[in-house]
């Protein structure tokens, strides 16, 4: 990932109506210079390219202010990297915005980017397949916090663990955990699945520290994306409260049955679907979304 690099927020460069009330907007969504809010942290300029290609070749989605639960509907986008006179280069996005979206664009006056990095002595290894993805914000989750929920999953029989660092170049970060099971979850059954995703998410929240400008009394927003070929559910818990994302948490688990046992949780659909947690009624709300728009992020 390179040296350590300050997060940055940029300000829209450039936005025009185009046909059927598209907005084509131009940004810059992140550069190579230091992140304070990730200690320092700085992108060279081919993680630059990295992202850039991916964002042109749709395989990032675009949400607002880092929230999967808020997608952003965009068609045609290009991404480039340019160096500027500075010594600095920046990843550069133009893209159109869908008219029904044009308002979440219009009351927010920056975007970023949102990317994994693996942790330090680990980035030759072979994770590509890997049944556990374990990953979370930076500043609000350690390197040492991570490891430790690693350990979790390993005590309850998970293998072949893909732990990352999450970095969102937004202004203030919010905290955030993501975990991704596939299918096949090692010695894991399903009917422990739900007391070691709670070990692993109870670890973090416990170990969360509050960074530089940060909010102490901030929800954390747990993401649990079960997978199945090309379907996946994914479960988004927001709280501030550890009983509350215990309940939900265990609760995954009979999500999961669901998705792998046949049931009819992802019945009849394709694609992506996501689920939020409502803690006064104890149950999911169902969101349904196409992968069909891309993602970067807004912030507000």
């Amino acid at each position: 990932m390179g040296q350590p690099v300050d997060e940055l927020l940029v300000p829209w460069q450039g936005a025009e109506v185009t046909e059927a009330a598209w907005l084509s907007l131009e940004a810059t969504l992140m550069t190579t210079h230091a992140i304070e809010a990730y200690g320092g942290v700085q992108l060279g300029r081919q993680a630059l390219e990295t992202a850039a290609a991916s964002l042109s070749g749709g395989q990032i989605p675009m949400q607002v202010e880092h929230d999967q639960t808020r997608p952003l509907r965009v068609r045609d986008l290009v991404a480039w990297v340019e160096d500027g006179d500075d010594g600095f280069s920046r990843l550069k996005v133009r893209y159109d915005v869908h008219p029904d979206d044009v308002h979440i664009v219009s009351e927010r006056r920056a975007m970023s980017v949102a990317i994994r990095s693996p942790l330090d002595g680990r980035e030759g290894q072979d994770v590509s397949s890997s049944p556990f993805e374990l990953s979370a914000d930076n500043a609000w989750f350690d390197d040492d916090a991570l490891i430790e929920a690693e350990a979790a999953l390993v005590a309850a029989g998970a293998t072949d663990i893909r732990t990352e660092r999450v970095y969102q170049f937004s202004v203030i970060p919010d905290p955030q955990i993501f975990i991704a099971v596939g299918s096949v979850v090692g010695t894991i059954g399903l009917g422990a699945l739900g007391s070691a995703l709670w070990d692993a998410v109870k670890t973090l929240l416990r170990r969360r520290k509050t960074p530089v400008g940060g909010q102490p009394d901030k929800p954390t927003r747990v993401n649990i994306e079960l997978r199945d070929g090309s379907r996946s559910l994914t479960a988004v818990i927001e709280t501030s409260d550890e009983a509350v994302a215990q309940e939900a948490v265990n609760a995954v688990a009979e999500l999961a049955s669901g998705v792998w046992d046949g049931k009819p949780t992802l019945s009849g659909v394709s694609g992506k679907r996501l689920l939020l947690w409502d803690a006064k009624t104890s149950t999911w709300k169902a969101r349904n979304f196409s992968q069909d728009s891309m993602s970067i992020e807004t912030d507000g």
